[in-house]
């Protein structure tokens, strides 16, 4: 319906270019990433043709197209593609602009899925602060943010009796801020709660 709707519109209209992006993030949601990567694929081509001036649309495209390869697995493609997003992001932007922030977080959980820890903890400590700054301490970006700060400290097989204490802080703090804002049902709470109980 979405597609149908805005199919129709010039193809440097911002709202077909709009629609591309909840066609993919409608595929991804059901799983089918390799469709998800084309569309995303096909969003930045026309971003980057007709809105060649204003490149946050297509830095959140190729953000959703990292999202798809860790999705698929190829987690070295979603590092490579997100270090891309930051750099361009912060030269154009600066560290504290919206895209930047979320495209940090999503860099912070890849670099977890390849297993390298130590590169996490020293980007999530830097990103953390900056992301709380712009949301605020309740927000999703921000908890999911120092989650995986906290998973960072915690799952490095190298890890110490100190870092695993301080997972265990920062995921109780995290625990607390889903139960008040979400509630205790909630999944991500769940989830949350699953990680926290495994911080010894």
């Amino acid at each position: 319906a979405c597609w149908k709707t805005y199919l129709g519109r010039p193809e440097a209209s911002f709202d077909r270019c709009n629609a591309l992006g909840t066609i993919g993030g409608a595929l991804r949601l059901n799983a089918c990433f390799d469709d998800a990567l084309l569309v995303y694929e096909a969003s930045v081509a026309t971003l980057q043709r007709w809105l060649p001036n204003d490149e946050s649309f297509a830095l959140r495209a190729k953000n959703n197209m990292a999202s798809c390869y860790s999705n698929m697995g190829l987690h070295d493609q979603a590092v490579r593609l997100q270090r891309e997003i930051h750099t361009r992001g912060v030269a154009l932007y600066g560290v504290s602009d919206e895209t930047v922030l979320v495209c940090s977080g999503c860099l912070g959980i890849s670099l977890l899925a390849c297993g390298r820890f130590v590169e996490a903890q020293t980007f999530l400590r830097e990103q953390v602060p900056l992301i709380r700054s712009r949301y605020g301490s309740d927000h999703n970006t921000t908890l999911k943010s120092v989650q995986a700060l906290a998973a960072s400290l915690s799952d490095d097989p190298a890890s110490t009796r100190e870092n695993r204490l301080e997972a265990k802080r920062l995921m109780q703090d995290v625990v607390e801020r889903r139960v008040r804002v979400y509630g205790r049902t909630h999944p991500t709470t769940r989830e949350s709660e699953r990680f926290l109980s495994r911080c010894a």
